[in-house]
């Protein structure tokens, strides 16, 4: 066995280290497998082997050794298939006998002009200074290997980069490294890492428009030369071979489109963009003929269809996006009736099946939305029996908890709700167990506290659900920290800012200064700015000016309240109207009203007040909606039209109040909700309904409302 040098190596590195440094082995391990090769480069063979685009797969072991006499086959044989041997240089790997082996044994297999360091402690060469406590090179590092395959007393002069303080700093660093693996200079990457930082966001807008023209003109080119070639026999076998080429290069391109372009903007979050790279890839498969649709075309097809019903979803078109996650469908389901076996073609009909269960699911049709997230299910566990070790398996049962989780949660089943969150959790957390620092799994778990910080702030548990909102808040900073140009991540740490605020509330009110409250104002306003399109982005905004109304509401401010929720009922207006079908923007429409009911009470304005209920209420035909009947605010509203009528309750309207309280189940409805609901039937069931309030519910300036028209706070025993 020796090292690949003239044909595609297996490994572009193989990371020697000890364990001690395993944290920054990760890192780098991360970081080679994600790098992007200048295009330039790509194809070239400046060190004998030609340059990929990305320098993928790179091998880390992750097993001690401690036990064993020698290096195993395994790793001996990833020895000799890797390009590049990266020692991770410390005091800790100078006393590893294994890191002092396979330097060896790389060496003799005649990669000695291919091994590569990176320092992170310690001094090189402290040995020949009289401080070997300090010597960071292990002795097969710093001394070449003899003819007779030992060590000799030839000096060696590793390519080396330097992480500690005063060294290269980690981008540098992995530069240098990257540059020893491709076998070029360091300022070409350097160069290039700098264009692209201060061009991003005009070179990705650049690189879009390109790609769609090119992928059109081949597409036309592709055609002509088949028709061409049926129209001109003399010359049929060249044209159907260029057609064919041509071809190729465009379904090339629209793998790319789909692929790795995809993967640079989605960060970024412009609607836009990603909706033309979806349009361009949808406009190509049109101009295609059934004879061309391979399996490899259907494929793409399909993750167009659901990329565009993302975008559709995103820009309040519940309809476009239902129309797309469902042709996608049903192209995955052909694939899979074709190759029952493949784990990929089935794992895409999972994600198929979970986008048409979502937009019902946004849309307010929790019922229909059901059977398509149990059908994933279903598919995420049989992705599980057929491919036990797969991470993707795992992490498809992952989400098949949450969606049932969220499903359990919109249909008012806490409890349910909170097994499947939990089951979600401690599979996550096998997950990360394998692979700490895997970005897709820090989200997906950052998503699961932010369901469980919701859960128990609906059972009141207010400390708990705090805890898990930090939690969130935590891990949403880390990833923004190792992505700061993801807005996914940016709307994350949002969202885990405003659980965070809410549940603090509950413990004690929020000042209008609060720096959690001030953040999620400006990050929300920015990332409207960043896309206006996106209402997503914009109810997130929503949700922060409903954060500051709160504040200021504790604080006494009614004036400076009723402008907050003034401007927070003109943007789920506008949200409305854009996405009127979308379950989520009525609620928020519902309760930018409700608590405007509510501010107008306690202004002493109940005839507005009345008014105003009244028009909301009128304005929604909730019976073929199951989360508008299920809303909180929805019944509030309802309670508060009561409650606002002069004549005394009747029978018949209290059993319409029962009503819309048997679709809450077993998720108990807002504290103020519940009072209002006792005193409307007799107020000495409402004392009983106060006492149940924790101290802060009690002090909340609409329930002394309540208590100020009633004798239900005070009421002797």
């Amino acid at each position: 066995m020796r090292p690949v040098t003239t044909a595609s190596p297996r490994y572009w590195g193989f990371i020697s280290y000890s364990h001690a440094d395993e944290r920054v082995c990760r890192w780098l391990h991360r970081s080679i497998e994600r790098y992007r090769v200048p295009a330039h480069l790509v194809g070239t063979s400046p060190g004998g082997v030609e340059i990929p685009s990305k320098l993928f797969p790179v091998f880390r072991d992750r097993d001690e050794l401690a036990g064993a006499g020698a290096l195993g086959p395994k790793l001996q044989q990833a020895l000799a298939e890797s390009q590049a041997l990266i020692v991770i240089c410390s005091p800790c790997a100078a006393r590893s006998h294994w890191v002092n082996e396979e330097i060896k044994l790389f060496k003799r297999l005649g990669g000695h002009d291919r091994v590569l360091a990176l320092i992170v402690d310690g001094e090189p060469n402290a040995v020949d200074k009289g401080r070997p406590e300090r010597e960071c090179f292990p002795a097969a590092l710093r001394y070449e290997i003899g003819e007779d395959g030992e060590l000799s007393d030839v000096p060696a002069e590793p390519i080396a980069a330097d992480l500690r303080p005063h060294g290269d700093g980690r981008s540098n660093a992995k530069l240098k490294l990257i540059a020893g693996i491709l076998g070029v200079g360091f300022d070409q990457l350097r160069q290039r890492e700098l264009q692209a930082r201060n061009r991003r966001l005009a070179l990705l807008s650049a690189v879009t428009s390109g790609v769609a023209a090119v992928t059109v003109v081949l597409a036309i080119l592709a055609m002509q030369a088949r028709n061409e070639a049926q129209t001109q026999q003399q010359r049929a076998e060249l044209a159907q071979q260029d057609a064919e080429r041509r071809q190729q290069q465009a379904e090339s391109l629209i793998k790319f489109m789909l692929g790795d372009l995809r993967d640079k903007l989605e960060p970024i979050g412009k609607l836009d963009i990603l909706d033309a790279v979806g349009s361009q890839a949808i406009d190509y498969f049109a101009t295609l003929e059934p004879r061309d649709e391979t399996d490899a075309v259907l494929a793409s097809r399909a993750t167009a269809l659901r990329q565009i019903g993302e975008v559709r979803h995103k820009q309040g078109d519940m309809a476009g996006a239902s129309a797309a996650y469902r042709e996608a469908l049903r192209l995955d389901s052909e694939l899979v009736s074709r190759h029952p076996g493949n784990i990929d073609y089935l794992g895409n009909v999972g994600e198929s099946e979970f986008s048409v269960g979502y937009g019902l699911y946004a849309e307010g049709q929790l019922d229909q939305a059901l059977p398509w997230m149990e059908r994933y299910a279903a598919t995420a566990e049989r992705l599980v029996i057929l491919a036990p070790d797969r991470p993707e398996s795992v992490l498809a049962r992952v989400h098949a908890n949450m969606n049932l989780g969220a499903l359990a949660v919109g249909r008012g089943r806490s409890e349910p709700a909170l097994e499947y969150f939990q089951a979600a959790a401690e599979a996550q957390a096998e997950l990360l167990d394998q692979d700490a620092e895997n970005l897709e799994y820090l989200t997906t778990l950052s998503g699961i506290h932010s369901w469980l910080a919701y859960l128990y702030g609906q059972r009141r548990a207010w400390g708990t659900a705090l805890d898990h909102g930090l939690k969130q808040v935590e891990l949403a900073r880390k990833l923004l920290a190792l992505e700061p140009d993801n807005a996914s991540h940016e709307q994350d740490l949002i969202k885990a800012l405003h659980y965070v605020l809410y549940n603090q509330a509950r413990l004690q009110p929020v000042s209008v200064t609060a720096p959690e409250l001030q953040e999620v104002l400006r990050r929300s306003a920015a990332l409207i700015a960043l896309d206006p399109e996106n209402i997503e982005y914009k109810r997130a905004h929503w949700v922060s000016l409903a954060r500051l109304e709160s504040a200021q509401l504790w604080a006494g401010e009614l004036a400076a309240a009723q402008a907050s929720n003034e401007q927070a009922m003109a943007l789920s207006q506008e949200l409305l109207e854009r996405a009127p079908n979308h379950a989520t923007v009525v609620d928020d429409f519902l309760k930018s009203h409700e608590r405007a009911v509510r501010l107008l009470l306690l202004r002493d304005r109940p005839a507005e007040a009345g008014e105003l209920v009244k028009a909301v209420i009128s304005q929604f035909q909730p019976a073929s909606n199951e989360r508008i009947r299920r809303s909180d605010s929805w019944l509030a509203l309802h309670l508060l039209r009561a409650w606002l009528a002069e004549q005394p309750q009747r029978p018949e309207q209290l059993a319409k109040l029962d009503e819309l309280l048997e679709f809450r189940a077993d998720s108990p409805v807002a504290a103020e909700v519940a009072l209002l609901m006792q005193l409307l039937s007799q107020e000495a069931s409402a004392h009983l309904a106060y006492q149940e309030l924790d101290v802060m519910e009690q002090r909340h300036p609409f329930v002394q409302k309540v208590c100020a028209e009633s004798r239900a706070c005070t009421r002797a025993q």
